[in-house]
């Protein structure tokens, strides 16, 4: 019964999505496994949990389908670590009600209750649903009843996001055919062995021969071309220890052969006022020579 409820959650578009929102886990964090800091949870995503006991109901729950389909073992349980597989299925779960809760999506009362009472588990002896048998049958389960109606309403509200997901998705057929193709697709071959003793005597090639088999391959045959370099480094530490002292008369008679460059003309700066009259020069030079500056002078 509840692996008829989770179908949908096995398609290959949910399969997609729910390998999208797995990588979300690390924005919303996962405890880790029975980890000491949260001795009664298993696993944490987001705001959800998973108790050891759901864990426990839900492996039990798993252990009895496949116990019914036939001869199924908790060696073989171990051997394929269903307890992992079934983990990670309750973490997705968690996520997209994670995210089914951000979107504030809502299941009511009304389309829970129609729901339950239309699986065919919960029909009594007049092929209605009966109360009672809904209570047995969800205690068998190990659900309470309004655990089991919690359980519903988080499968109805993750059953609608999915198939608003896949609505009108189709798979291009580019890839349908690639798919297809590798799956599908089978090669056959024909072949036959020629042992060596097949070829028979080989002769020598001839001169000649050989001479034709170099032309026509002259590339294989052909060593690129290359140049030969020889150079030598002088640095200035290598030559100093070789150039003699340079004495006074030596300083002297070099600088007397270019004097003219080392000789700077003098040059002189002016600054200039025109003024209207004499007597108004005559009177700023008065005001300078009693300590005015030149640049006060100017601005009056």
């Amino acid at each position: 019964m509840l692996s008829q409820m989770r179908n949908f959650a096995k398609s290959w578009v949910a399969t997609i999505l729910l390998g999208v929102l797995a990588l979300a886990f690390g924005l919303w964090g996962v405890g880790d496994i029975f980890s000491g800091n949260t001795p009664t949870n298993v696993a944490t995503v987001g705001s959800h949990e998973i108790s050891l006991e759901e864990f426990q109901r839900e492996y039990r729950t798993e252990m009895r389908q496949r116990s019914q389909q036939g001869d199924f073992t908790p060696d073989m349980a171990r051997a394929m670590n269903l307890g992992r597989q079934l983990l990670d299925r309750s973490m997705i779960r968690l996520a997209l009600d994670n995210l089914t809760g951000n979107l504030k999506l809502t299941v009511s009362d009304a389309l829970v209750a129609a729901q339950i009472r239309n699986m065919p588990a919960f029909n009594g002896p007049l092929g209605t649903f009966d109360k009672g048998t809904f209570l047995r049958v969800a205690a068998e389960n190990d659900f309470s009843e309004q655990g089991f109606i919690n359980l519903i309403r988080s499968e109805t509200a993750r059953d609608q996001l999915l198939r608003a997901v896949q609505g009108g998705f189709e798979m291009p057929a580019g890839y349908v055919n690639a798919i297809y193709a590798f799956q599908s697709e089978v090669r056959g071959a024909d072949y036959f062995e020629l042992p060596a003793s097949a070829a028979g005597v080989i002769p020598a090639p001839t001169d000649a021969q050989l001479t034709a088999y170099v032309k026509a391959h002259s590339a294989t045959f052909s060593t690129p071309e290359y140049r030969e370099v020889s150079y030598a480094i002088a640095t200035p530490a290598d030559v100093m220890g070789k150039i003699p002292a340079v004495t006074e008369a030596q300083l002297k008679q070099q600088y007397d052969a270019r004097k003219e460059s080392y000789v700077i003309p003098e040059k002189r700066d002016v600054e200039q006022i025109t003024f209207p009259t004499e007597a108004e020069a005559k009177a700023a030079r008065a005001k300078i020579d009693s300590g005015t500056s030149f640049a006060q002078i100017g601005k009056e």
